[in-house]
This record gives C-alpha cells, sequence and structure tokens, in this order.
C-alpha cells in the first residue's frame, strides 16, 4: 500500500512509499457459502452472489483490469508476490476512495519526514479491503451489497448499490441521485417493480427480463420499502434547502419541520418510520394543497414522495398464526 514520504534535498515534492503488509483472506467450500441470487447480467452474461457469514459476495469479474470473467486465488498470490506488478491496483480500483496508480519502489532511507501514520492507514486499509474478500472454489469474491431491481427510463435492472454513508469508497459504492432509493425494489418485489415502471412511464414497453432467482431465503435482508420512506425524507431536505424560503408557501415550509424533528440526532437505523411516514404524507398534502410546483426540482420529488408513502402504506407485514401449531381451532 502507499504512504507518503519527502525526498531529501526536494523543493516540497512527495512521492509515494510502497511497504508490504502480510494480509489473510478467508477461503470456504461452495457449501459454506452457497449461490444466494442468479439473474441475467445482460452482455456480462449469468451474474450470481453467495451467501456467507451474513454478507452476499460477487465475483471479482467488472471493473478490473486482470481478467473480465474473474481471479483466482493463483493470481492473486501471485500479483501480491510481485511488487511491481501494476495489476495490484486494478484489484483496489474502485474500492478505496482514493485508490493510487503512481506508486514506485522507494529506499526509505533516502527520505526525511516519513509520514509514519499515513503508512499505518495504508496498513489498515489494505487489511479492510482483505477482510471483505473471499476465496470460493479457487476465485476471489469480495463482499457486496444485496442485489435489488432498478427502476429506470430504460427498464428494470438489477444493481448492486451500497448505502453512502456504509464503507466509504469501497467496491460497488455508487453516489445515488436524489429520490432514487423509490425506485430500488428487493429481489422479490419484481412485480411491484414492474408496476411502478408502468405507472412512471406509461407509454414505455416493459422489455421482458427474467427476475432475480432466489435461491437462499435468507439472503432477502434489506428493508427497502423502510429505506425509501426515511431516504426520500431526507432528500426532500436537502432539496427544499436549496430553494429560496421567500418562495415556499409557509403551509409547505411548516411540514419540513416535522421531517427534520424525525432526523435530528437520529442514526437512520433508529429513525421512527413511522412518525417519518406521517411528516413526509403532511409534505405531500401541503403541495397538493398549495399547488406548489416541485418539478423544478432534480429527481422528480413529487412522484417519488407519494411512491415512498404508498410504499410503506402497503408494505408487506407478517402476521402471527391465528392458531398456534396442533391447538384447537376456533
Amino acid at each position: 500500500m502507499d504512504a507518503f514520504a519527502k525526498p531529501r534535498g526536494s523543493a516540497g515534492s512527495f512521492r509515494n512509499f510502497r511497504e508490504r503488509v502480510a494480509v489473510e483472506i478467508r477461503e470456504a467450500s461452495p457449501e459454506e457459502a452457497p449461490v444466494a441470487m442468479q439473474w441475467d447480467g445482460g452482455r456480462a452474461g449469468p451474474m450470481e452472489t453467495r451467501w456467507h457469514d451474513g454478507s452476499h459476495w460477487a465475483i471479482l469479474d467488472r471493473e478490473t483490469d486482470v481478467t473480465r470473467r474473474g481471479v483466482t486465488a493463483a493470481e492473486i498470490f501471485r500479483i501480491f508476490d510481485s511488487p511491481m506488478d501494476r495489476n495490484f491496483y486494478s484489484l483496489i480500483r474502485g474500492y478505496f476512495e482514493k485508490s493510487d496508480y503512481s506508486s514506485v519502489d522507494l529506499d526509505r532511507s533516502k527520505f526525511v519526514d516519513f509520514d509514519d501514520r499515513s503508512l499505518l492507514q495504508a496498513h489498515e486499509n489494505v487489511r479492510a479491503w482483505a477482510d471483505d474478500c473471499l476465496i470460493v472454489d479457487g476465485m476471489l469474491y469480495t463482499r457486496c451489497p444485496e442485489p435489488m431491481y432498478h427502476v429506470g427510463v430504460g427498464g428494470i435492472t438489477v444493481v448492486i448499490e451500497r448505502p453512502k454513508e456504509t464503507r466509504e469508497g469501497r467496491r460497488f459504492e455508487t453516489i445515488a441521485n436524489p429520490f432514487r432509493t423509490a425506485t430500488l425494489f428487493r429481489a422479490d418485489r419484481y412485480e411491484e417493480a414492474a408496476a411502478t415502471f408502468a405507472a412512471a412511464w406509461p407509454n414505455q414497453p416493459l422489455a421482458p427480463e427474467p427476475p432475480i432467482t432466489v435461491l437462499v431465503e435468507e439472503s432477502l435482508v434489506v428493508d427497502a420499502d423502510r429505506d425509501c420512506l426515511v431516504n426520500t425524507c431526507i432528500d426532500a431536505l436537502t432539496m427544499f434547502n436549496r430553494e429560496s424560503m421567500m418562495t415556499i408557501p409557509p403551509a409547505v415550509l411548516a411540514t419540513l419541520a416535522p421531517i427534520a424533528a424525525c432526523l435530528w440526532n437520529t442514526a437512520k437505523v433508529d429513525v421512527d418510520a413511522d412518525a417519518a411516514h406521517a411528516a413526509l404524507t403532511g409534505l405531500s398534502e401541503a403541495v397538493r394543497a398549495t399547488g406548489y410546483d416541485l418539478s423544478h426540482m432534480d429527481g422528480n420529488p413529487s412522484w417519488a414522495i407519494d411512491i415512498a408513502i404508498d410504499r410503506w402504506d402497503n408494505r408487506p407485514v407478517a402476521l402471527p398464526s391465528m392458531t398456534a401449531p396442533g391447538g384447537p381451532r376456533r
């Protein structure tokens, strides 16, 4: 990994210093890491994730110059064993926020003001990368988010996206557009994704695409309806913050305070979803009553807000059994 140092006699220039650090990459059998989800990746071919240690894992076969169809463990060891192999950066490119291509091997004795803090941080980074790696059947996999459907103008696609505030800057990281979470649906909700597409783009035919095949039910863990609701509240506040307060009707402006109260000093996982739903509903009703036009904002907020409210109103709810197994019927 990289650390920065100042060469002796230099006029303030800095160069990279590369130092080897040993890490451990876990290995699991195909039985220990079974295929969890499969789908048609189009030109990329069949895609899949495996389920292990409470996470999804995707084979490292995209966004790398090493190969287009996967990286074997033997290839990983060969790359790591060669200090000058530039493919090392292909393995981590896009995983860290600021991966670098310009590292060179230099003698540490030629440097002054060596930044040990940067070196230690580099060691921590590579250990974090290794912790998100898994070898299955001789191939390298990386921990990834749960595959979901994205409903867009071109149809329904499968995406692997990590929330912006989680594992910042790592592989599969995407910065979502405002209100995009209204278009994300869990792998077992293809019909709802299709219905959303029909409502959003009624004049466009939905090309037939095979849905995700879920092979491990316990790998469905994302509460997409809740994520949609909370993220829409955040997006709404962000967008209104960019507006002139003089142009927002007082009735609409008054509904922003309850939304802010739901999020104030609260982690997203701890937000009261029912309170957020009530606050967002108040905003939607005020916008409708005042005729305030949101179309000039990015992300089609009126549509996204209504989708978030409707999804929470109609979310699947698991009801307890009316009769205990073996108990009397009523």
